[in-house]
């Protein structure tokens, strides 16, 4: 059985939902139009979803109307006969990554959060899927049925990796080297990236823009120059295949100074860019991935070989 990632929040307890596909659609609705109580579960769920939030927190802030009427659109791109088949089949794609070892069964749970997030692995005990991330956006592309299939692919390897201890650790900045966070989070989340079906709609661009971003990637880890380093992340931002997403995601007017900030403020600021809302470092993971598949290498292969591998990966691509 997999094991359950200790929350960061201490407040969260262990998630304890049997394996199954779950719909917290019904009784989510039912709190909104008749305030009926969420159990215990469902709310520590909701909780894990997004530690810094939940529904009576919207509702105060919003008003209960505005909130139902967003779950209600939520609800519209939402089959739940159709994403139990979705789901089966996100499974499955994950499963590619190591056929001869059966991913062990999870909760899969359908849920709705009005402000963040699309899908999570729940700190390593299931998989939650956002009803409100279904409908096609100027940020994700694809039909509710697609969205749900990659949301399980990508969440689910992050599970079978654990599984099959090949996880990499948690990465500290204050206390690991900068590049372990840098490769492991690339050889990750570029694995689950890599399986996923369907990708965010700047997937395309920053891949065709691969070389920019690993040369980046490779000077920065070169250099402990302060000015150097703000020049780097002042390109970032405003490079073409950066700038859109940078300003989308992070729903900024103008882009920031990084004038007079020290070496680890500046390191922690370029690895937030890199991975927080979806950000270049999962498609590059995900384009250094395929360009070893067609070298002709094998997934499982390379999946066990462990997330050491990315650092030759990438700077062979310098």
């Amino acid at each position: 059985m997999i094991k359950a990632a200790k929350p960061q929040n201490t407040d969260l307890k262990e998630i304890h939902l049997k394996p199954d596909i779950y719909d917290f659609t019904d009784p989510i609705r039912e709190y909104l139009i008749n305030n009926t109580p969420l159990t215990g579960e469902q709310v520590n769920v909701l909780r894990t979803f997004k530690e810094s939030s939940s529904l009576e927190d919207y509702i105060k802030e919003r008003g209960r109307e505005v909130i139902l009427n967003e779950f209600n659109e939520a609800s519209s791109y939402f089959n739940f006969e159709e994403a139990k088949v979705a789901v089966r089949e996100g499974l499955s794609l994950a499963q590619k990554i190591n056929p001869d070892v059966k991913i062990e069964a999870f909760p899969v749970i359908f849920l709705f959060n009005p402000k963040y997030g699309d899908a999570t692995a729940l700190h390593g005990q299931g998989c939650a899927i956002n009803i409100k991330a279904l409908k096609d956006s100027k940020y994700s592309k694809g039909s509710p049925y697609e969205k749900i299939v990659s949301f399980v692919a990508h969440e689910s390897t992050h599970l079978f990796l654990k599984q099959l201890d090949k996880k990499p650790p948690p990465f500290y900045l204050n206390k690991d080297p900068l590049e372990n966070g840098m490769y492991k989070f690339l050889w990750e989340e570029g694995l689950t990236t890599y399986i996923e079906p369907l990708h965010y709609r700047h997937h395309e661009v920053i891949v065709e823009d691969a070389d920019f971003w690993i040369n980046i990637i490779n000077d920065w880890l070169k250099t402990n120059d302060i000015n150097l380093k703000t020049d780097l992340l002042n390109k970032c931002i405003q490079r073409p295949s950066g700038i859109s997403w940078f300003k989308d995601m992070h729903k900024e007017k103008e882009l920031p100074s990084f004038k007079n900030l020290n070496e680890n403020q500046l390191d922690s600021i370029f690895l937030r860019m890199l991975r927080e809302a979806n950000g270049p470092g999962y498609h590059i993971g995900s384009y250094l991935w395929e360009k070893q598949i067609k070298e002709g290498k094998n997934l499982k292969d390379l999946v066990m070989a462990g997330s050491e591998s990315m650092e030759d990966w990438i700077k062979e691509e310098s």
